[in-house]
């Protein structure tokens, strides 16, 4: 795993980081003869800023292989100590101490960084440092997917307040992986943790947070204003964004989909999945998945009538589901697509409020594009639309026939509870 440097164009190099703090975090007195060991310890402590970060070119008073090796002599012993797996203080500390011979271009010590923090993980999953260390390690190399769902992780576990010195890594970790409410939110978080905040970390703080641009409800947009598609790591499925109307669909990438530009407060997006054959026929359904901003004195189940002019019969639907609130219908009509047993169509229908963090339950993490050279690159990532503000309902609308009912309606309940999430 080679090294890379990244120069962000939307922060200044002139802040440095303050995070990876986690060496801070390690309990040393439970270490096993802490006090023949101390002197080390003492030594990481008071060096930690020539090491803790990889720097392209070495410009400090101090001989560069010197301190490799008395972070060699360091590991070795602490390394020479019993009971490893026994003891988690240890084993983050090997860790650490691996990953900072690795920032020194020491690239064997990468694998033993993974392999100590990985054992932590094993050991010990329910302690989130583990997650906290390994993911603040992987964020300086390419591995930054990976290091995103440490961090995930690590957010989930006990206990719910967490330092600030995880925040600031986690905000790290997730701005290069161009997840811009989990920036922010994360720096939220930071602040909140740390009592004695400064200007210096303040600028890092603005230096490092996402800028968005506010998304006016009565502007009509383009679709490509509004819309992302791209891949998934595995590159079977693809991710429809939209975060002006926190909506994100997953389809498989070999589906066809149309999306819509924003007029009138609405947007929506068409997705064809392959046809079912029914009674001889190869036949075409449709999802449909479209939000709109609601007005003032706006109320779903109006909005939902829309669609339900043309048929004449109409009846709830009994339909169980992880969305909240949920309105379904079933509506038929024997005089669309007669041939193929006539129209049969589902709609769902669900509204909800801004959220504290917009964005926050869209997100995954995207590697950067990272080029074969071991020069330092520059990325600039494209601000992004704020969702609307307000209200906004959903409707979710499943068009097929009497042929095909069962087998259409079984793949759109899959894709409603598995692929369409919502802030």
């Amino acid at each position: 795993m080679k090294k890379f440097s990244l120069l962000l164009c939307l922060f200044s190099l002139a802040f440095s980081f303050p995070g990876r703090a986690d060496f801070n975090h390690i309990q040393f007195e439970k270490i096993e003869n802490y006090k023949k060991v101390e002197s080390k310890i003492s030594f990481l402590k008071a060096n930690e800023n020539y090491f803790r970060h990889f720097s392209p070119e070495w410009n400090y008073p101090v001989s560069k292989p010197d301190i490799i090796q008395k972070l060699k002599e360091s590991f070795d012993l602490f390394n020479a100590l019993p009971n490893q797996d026994q003891n988690p203080e240890l084993l983050l500390l090997l860790g650490d101490i691996s990953s900072y011979l690795y920032n020194l271009s020491e690239e064997t010590y990468f694998q033993k960084s993974a392999q100590f923090f990985s054992l932590v993980l094993e050991k010990f999953p329910d302690d989130y440092r583990g997650y906290w260390f390994f993911g603040a390690d992987l964020s300086n190399t390419r591995l930054i997917v990976k290091s995103v769902d440490l961090f995930l992780k690590a957010a989930s576990l006990s206990p719910t307040e967490k330092p600030s010195q995880f925040w600031d890594d986690y905000a790290f970790s997730t701005h290069l992986a161009n997840m811009p409410s989990h920036c922010n939110y994360a720096l939220d978080q930071a602040k909140k943790a740390n009592p004695d905040w400064d200007i210096k970390r303040e600028n890092y703080s603005t230096a490092l947070r996402f800028q968005f641009l506010e998304a006016k409800v009565d502007t009509n947009y383009s679709k490509s204003d509004i819309w992302l598609g791209e891949f998934t790591e595995q590159k079977k499925l693809a991710s429809i964004l939209n975060r002006t109307l926190g909506l994100k669909i997953l389809v498989d990438s070999s589906w066809k989909f149309t999306v819509t530009d924003y007029t009138n407060r609405v947007a929506a997006a068409i997705v064809n999945p392959p046809r079912i054959t029914g009674k001889g026929n190869n036949i075409l359904y449709t999802y449909v998945i479209m939000g709109k901003v609601a007005r003032e004195g706006d109320k779903l189940e109006d909005f939902m009538k829309n669609f339900m002019t043309k048929d004449p019969i109409q009846k709830k639907l009994a339909y169980n589901s992880h969305i909240k609130n949920l309105v379904a219908y079933e509506l038929l009509n024997k005089d669309r697509y007669p041939t193929i047993g006539g129209g049969h169509t589902v709609l769902l229908g669900f509204e909800r409020d801004t959220p504290f963090y917009p964005g926050l339950a869209l997100e995954s993490s995207n590697s950067l594009p990272i080029n074969s050279s071991n020069q330092a690159q520059f990325f600039k990532f494209n601000p992004v639309k704020t969702r609307f503000t307000g209200k906004i309902f959903y409707i979710v609308l499943l068009d097929t026939c009497e042929d095909i009912f069962q087998d259409s309606f079984s793949n759109f309940r899959s894709m409603v509870e598995n692929n369409i999430l919502v802030d």
